[in-house]
C-alpha cells in the first residue's frame, strides 16, 4: 500500500491488487461509521484467497525480473549497486525487497551480488592472463582487499593460487 499527499494537504492511500485499484481520500475513510480500508482490505484478502497463486506468481516475477537485471544486463559489475539502487530500480518498498529477496534467493541482496562478482572472477581468473586487479574491477569489487578477503572466504585460497591450481589442472 502507497500513501501520498494531493495538494500536500490530503493524503491519498492507493492499494494496489492483480485486478483492481482503489483511490480514497482520508477525509471520506468513515462512511456510516464503518471504516473503508477495513472493507478493502478484505476485499484484497478475499481476492488473494480465491487465487491461491497469486503469492507464487508474484514472487516468480520478482525472481525473474532480479535475475534479467543482475544476469543479463550485468548490473552487479557496478562497484556502487547496493540494495537501495535495486529497490529504486524495481520501485518497491525497502521492507518488501529485502522479505522477497530473502525468500526468492535464501540470502541477503549484498551476498548475492558479491556471489555473482566472484563466479565471475573465477572463470576469468580461468579463462584469461588478466591481472588480480583488472578482474577485482571488472567484476565490480570496489577495493582489491574486498575481492580478495572474499574471494578466499569463499574459496579456500587466493585468487593467484585459485589461478594456478586450475593451470596446473589444464596441463
Amino acid at each position: 500500500m502507497l500513501s501520498r499527499f494531493r495538494d500536500n494537504m490530503t493524503p491519498v492511500i492507493f492499494t494496489h491488487s492483480p485486478t483492481f485499484i482503489f483511490e480514497y481520500n482520508s477525509r471520506s475513510m468513515e462512511k456510516n461509521g464503518k471504516n473503508i480500508l477495513e472493507d478493502l482490505f478484505s476485499e484484497i484478502e478475499k481476492e488473494v484467497a480465491v487465487d491461491p497463486f497469486y503469492f507464487e506468481n508474484h514472487v516468480d516475477r520478482f525472481r525473474a525480473t532480479v535475475r534479467e537485471i543482475m544476469v543479463k544486463e550485468k548490473v552487479y559489475r557496478n562497484p556502487a549497486l547496493d540494495r537501495n539502487l535495486m529497490i529504486k530500480r524495481l520501485g518497491v518498498n525497502k521492507n518488501l525487497f529485502t522479505e522477497m529477496f530473502r525468500e526468492c534467493f535464501g540470502m541477503p541482496f549484498r551476498d548475492f551480488v558479491n556471489g555473482l562478482r566472484l563466479k565471475e572472477s573465477a572463470k576469468l581468473l580461468e579463462q584469461s592472463d588478466m591481472s588480480i586487479e583488472k578482474i577485482s574491477k571488472k567484476v565490480g569489487f570496489g577495493t582489491i582487499r574486498t575481492f580478495q578477503r572474499l574471494f578466499i572466504a569463499e574459496y579456500k585460497m587466493t585468487p593467484k593460487d585459485y589461478r594456478k591450481s586450475k593451470q596446473e589442472f589444464i596441463d
